[in-house]
């Protein structure tokens, strides 16, 4: 799983592995000028962009950079894929690997936890007419409807420059076909300008019956982007998805990403999910180090997913708002997330 391949990459520093010769590169003033390192012991600045190249010093965690080049073609590292970012720290010229790097298009976009978070509104999936096969990478069988994450084949890995934009693996999209009508519903990540697809859909996987969650990340040749997890829900009216994270994140304010005290709770017999969010106050200069305090908790966000017969319904509740039906399993939720 992405997240737990980001964590590790969090908790190690960019030692050299394997042997490879130094990559032509190109400029990438349009795409990313700015980068922040995210391995806890550091990341090594090297003399090329080869991980056998002599380490020329040891970027501190946090260590922010301009980006002056980068390599075309994509590498994996202790399991990340990435590209080689040459930079300039302390007087020294040198390369770093983006896969332990956050990235951006400039130094705003390196403190996400500046970013808005989306609302979760439900919003419908179109019926679409779908032939082309693509690979298949997972599937779903639900007793009406079957679930297919798959490649999105004839799609241009590199564009004119040459540049690798998907880090060598194709995006994809996820087809739910219907068994009774033959409908398919197709969804796909959105564009981005320069027509490449972001974020990247990384997985599938049942919730309950008839409800499925897709994985999303925006940055697949680094942990340079926002996670999250779609929710799906089949109906007989069609299929809905709610822009809603389910996975639990611990309350820990950092610079690379924005973490969420949540804690989740699926009824399966109900056909409801609970969900709790409370966003972690954070000060707002950094430390000495680079590192944001968490100064406490915002007050929770109370969220409760139904699925109906022809409909999923999305209720939000803010403090002591929530229902009374639902106020025991969500003063448990929080007790919980709280420990």
């Amino acid at each position: 799983m992405l997240k737990t391949a980001c964590i590790y990459a969090f908790l190690i520093s960019a030692l050299a592995i394997g042997c490879k010769k130094p990559q032509a590169p190109v400029n990438t003033s349009e795409r990313y000028t700015h980068f922040k390192v995210i391995a806890r012991d550091g990341l090594n600045l090297r003399e090329h962009a080869t991980v056998d190249s002599k380490r020329l010093l040891t970027l501190p965690f946090n260590t922010t950079g301009e980006i002056l080049q980068i390599t075309k073609d994509s590498q994996k590292i202790q399991g990340r894929s990435g590209y080689w970012l040459q930079t300039k720290y302390n007087d020294k010229s040198g390369w770093v690997f983006s896969g332990f790097v956050l990235v951006g298009k400039n130094k705003e976009e390196l403190f996400p936890e500046k970013a808005q978070r989306s609302a979760g509104a439900v919003e419908e999936i179109p019926k679409a007419t779908w032939s082309e096969a693509g690979q298949a990478i997972s599937k779903i069988n639900f007793k009406n409807h079957s679930v297919i994450l798959t490649n999105i084949s004839g799609v241009p890995l590199k564009d004119a420059s040459g540049y690798d934009m998907y880090c060598g693996a194709p995006p994809r999209r996820v087809v739910v076909q219907s068994r009774s009508d033959g409908f398919h519903y197709v969804y796909e990540a959105p564009r981005r300008e320069d027509g490449a697809y972001n974020p990247e859909l990384m997985g599938v996987k049942e919730v309950m019956e008839n409800v499925f969650a897709v994985e999303e990340f925006n940055g697949r040749c680094s942990c340079s982007g926002v996670e999250w997890t779609k929710l799906f829900f089949i109906t007989a009216g069609g299929v809905s998805a709610v822009h809603q994270e389910i996975q639990p994140s611990p309350a820990a304010c950092s610079m690379e990403r924005n973490s969420t005290f949540r804690s989740v709770k699926i009824d399966a017999a109900a056909r409801k999910i609970y969900v709790v969010e409370r966003e972690p106050k954070c000060a707002t200069e950094p430390n000495a180090d680079g590192s944001l305090q968490m100064t406490g908790l915002e007050e929770a966000n109370f969220v409760v997913l139904t699925l109906n017969a022809d409909r999923v319904l999305r209720e939000e509740f803010k403090g002591n708002t929530v229902k009374t039906e639902y106020q025991q399993i969500f003063n448990e939720l929080d007790k919980s997330a709280s420990d």
